[in-house]
């Protein structure tokens, strides 16, 4: 069995090289031949000594896992939703995967860090740890997630020490997982048992002052091979977070069994509980009246008072059957509830009152313990056939999503700290407590009702031995229904569907080259709007978004390249300066390219990153100030560079460094309040060694290294401090 005082895995089983000697030695003439006559020994022919014959077996080569830090991080295959696991070279979409390997030897905490260096995606909230809001093409991902290939709501954030990948599928995707946005899809996918015996344990610091023990183990568990388990146990100390007085305790509990029926059928099931509890968060800023943003300042210090935080936690149960029904026919199935509760949650904004970084302050806060319940399910047919030289795989499929949210108390509030109670970032402070009382315990009432459908149909046709097209739609339909937090009646209700096609030419001349060209439609939920906004929280109605794109996959040696540009269009939403009201108002098209690259370059060297350009513009608006301009939060270009060079002097230690680049983003409608571009560098180190006959990796990571104060922002007039540096270690021991 293994153990991880870190997190490092051991391989499959070793395949020894095979060695052998024989000596022939006259056996030709000795044990073939008829002896001569004894009575002569002059007769006896003299033996013949022949030279020493050496075989050599040649040796296996140990296969290599995909994603593992063998193969440079480099991924073979992705969840492509209602399509199921889809070779990557053979997908007309964008998909970029973030493996378990590199999510532990970088010591990630969230997806926040561990996607920082995927050149499509830009963490938006910085040091916030609130969840991980990402922009994806220039459009912000925080509903777009799913766990398995199922969309799931990941609150405030997932935790990835269950995860054994995530996947980052870019661009509009209806036809993929239903109601969607053109901000893609962030698939976490869990760990699941292993067929040899194994068991890691990790004793870490995630930075700051979070000490934590992670608990990796699974294996068989009958003889047969036919029951397997595996289980995730993290717990996480409450310790500063790299900001002052910052705390982040957490702990997670997470099992998988799968269950093999038969050699083509697998019926899996998976539970999981976490509990988190932040407290003293680090506060928000706001633009407020200024002309022009301040410097940031030191994110080491804590800018919010010491009542500030949030306590949530979530239970999710799921099971799956996936069954082979034959040579030409299989199923996919899956179920799955959740129940996500908050006991409530505080947040302090600093509102800037003047350009030299005066500021009062507000608090913004749920006055209610709330519990969002998720249940949901599909079912997908797949069949295979041939018309002539034509081969059909056909999926015809159906998934809905029910969710229902209530409250003891609905509804968020901002409490206003008397106007002349001011600070400043050179010399911060907070405000009393207001002692908001926050209601907790029975009884609930339901405030929303959400019903999301979906109807799959796609055909992928193989046309010769390069040619593929991928044919197909989606019917999307979403029901929301939004109560009266004080009567408990009926208050808004929209229901609307629409049919989203699909479609995509893929051409594979050689193994090691595609190329692509797609176009996909969207049935995108309404956004919300933000906590700013004189209709705060309240969701507009949906819209339909599409997407035309064009691509190229290669393999040059054990070095993955993909190159893709885009053009992406959808509804605007903004908040009006005048009324204060959020509304749709006329277009939002991004057009731009994007570039990455992960694998080994050498034996030694491993490059993953890769560069994104975007021209981002709002059209066709009503509003005249807004015509041509840059929509909030978007960057006219990202570039991720990430290395690791395993010293060949050193057995077993790796040297390790990246630097990420974010240009300019706006933080106003108009476009006359900016923040500026950022530049950080990270570096690493870990060593493997065996430490009483068990395999040990140490690491060092310095993330920040030369500790960059700078903005991060999703919109809506908000900013957040970046990440200050931090110093993450860990030991992994495997058994």
């Amino acid at each position: 069995m293994k153990i991880s005082l870190l997190s490092v895995r051991t391989g499959a089983a070793r395949h020894g090289a095979t060695l052998f000697t024989a000596a022939l030695l006259g056996f030709a003439a000795v044990a073939a031949a008829e002896p001569p006559p004894v009575s002569s020994p002059a007769l006896q022919a003299p033996a013949t000594e022949l030279a020493e014959v050496q075989v050599t077996g040649r040796k296996e080569a140990t296969p290599v896992r995909e994603g593992s830090a063998e193969s440079g991080y480099r991924a073979e295959s992705a969840t492509a939703g209602a399509l199921g696991t889809l070779s990557l070279m053979d997908t007309p979409f964008a998909i970029g995967v973030t493996p378990s390997d590199f999510i532990e030897n970088i010591q990630a905490g969230s997806a926040t860090e561990a996607l920082r260096y995927n050149p499509a995606v830009n963490p938006e909230m910085g040091s916030n740890r609130t969840g991980d809001y990402l922009s994806v093409r220039g459009f912000i991902n925080s509903n777009n997630q799913a766990l398995d290939g199922m969309r799931q709501d990941m609150g405030n954030g997932a935790f990835l020490e269950d995860k054994e990948r995530i996947e980052v599928l870019t661009g509009a995707d209806s036809f993929l997982y239903g109601i969607s946005s053109p901000a893609g899809m962030v698939n976490y996918v869990l760990k699941r048992p292993t067929v040899a015996p194994m068991l890691m344990v990790t004793l870490g610091d995630y930075g700051g002052g979070q000490a934590y023990a992670h608990v990796d183990a699974g294996g068989p568990i009958d003889k047969g091979g036919r029951f397997g388990y595996r289980l995730n146990l993290l717990g996480v100390d409450k310790g500063d977070t790299g900001v002052d007085h910052e705390t982040h305790r957490r702990y997670l509990l997470s099992g998988a069994l799968d269950w093999h029926l038969t050699p083509s059928t697998l019926w899996a099931f998976d539970l999981s509980h976490y509990h988190r509890e932040l407290e003293n968060m680090q506060a928000f800023f706001k633009i407020g009246t200024v002309t022009r943003v301040p410097d940031a300042p030191d994110a080491s210090k804590n800018y919010a008072a010491p009542y500030n935080g949030s306590e949530n936690s979530s239970t999710t149960v799921g099971t799956k059957l996936v069954s082979e029904l034959g040579d030409h026919v299989s199923l996919r199935s899956a179920f799955r509830y959740t129940s996500s509760i908050s006991n409530g949650f505080r947040s302090m904004r600093n509102v800037w009152t003047d350009n030299a970084g005066d500021y009062n302050q507000q608090m913004m806060y749920y006055n209610g313990q709330t519990e969002q319940a998720t249940t949901q399910g599909n079912l997908f047919v797949d069949g295979t056939f041939r018309t002539g030289f034509v081969g059909h795989r056909i999926t015809v499929g159906y998934g809905i999503d029910y969710l229902e949210f209530s409250s003891t108390s609905p509804g968020t509030s901002t409490f206003n700290f008397p106007a002349a109670t001011l600070f400043n970032l050179n010399d911060p402070g907070y405000s009393p407590d207001p002692q908001v009382a926050i209601s907790k315990g029975t009884p609930y009432r339901t405030t929303e009702e959400t019903t999301r459908q979906s109807v799959t149909f796609a055909d992928r046709l193989t046309l010769g031995d390069s040619w593929s097209l991928l044919a197909g739609g989606a019917y999307a339909a979403v029901e929301d229904r939004n109560f009266s937090p004080t009567s408990g009646l009926l208050a808004t209700n929209y229901d609307r569907g629409a049919f989203t096609p699909s479609v995509a030419l893929t051409y594979r001349p050689l193994p090691a080259l595609t190329a692509y060209l797609s176009y996909n439609e969207s049935l995108n939920m309404g956004p919300i709007a933000p906590s700013t906004a004189a209709n705060a929280n309240q969701a507009l109605k949906p819209f339909l978004s599409s997407q035309e794109e064009a691509g190229v996959k290669t393999l040059l040696g054990g070095l993955g390249m993909n190159a893709a540009v885009f053009r992406i269009e959808q509804a605007n939403a903004y908040t009006d300066p005048v009324t204060g009201v959020y509304s749709e108002d006329g277009r939002e098209v991004h057009i731009g390219g994007e570039f990455s690259f992960s694998g080994k370059l050498t034996d030694a060297l491993t490059l993953l990153g890769g560069f994104s350009m975007l021209r981002a513009t709002m059209d066709k608006t009503s509003t005249p100030s807004l015509q041509g301009k840059t929509p909030q939060a978007v960057p006219a270009s990202l570039a991720r560079l990430y290395g690791e060079y395993a010293l060949p002097a050193v057995a077993g230690l790796v040297l390790s460094g990246g630097v990420s680049y974010t240009g300019r983003e706006w933080v106003n409608d108009t476009n006359t309040l900016s923040i500026p571009y950022v530049i950080t560098g990270d570096v690493g180190a870990r060593y493997g060694f065996t430490l009483w006959g068990k395999p040990t990796t140490l690491r060092l990571n310095v993330n920040n290294v030369s500790d960059e104060n700078y903005w991060t922002t999703k919109g809506g007039g908000m900013l957040y401090l970046g990440s200050p540096r931090t110093v993450a270690v860990s030991a992994t021991t495997e058994f």
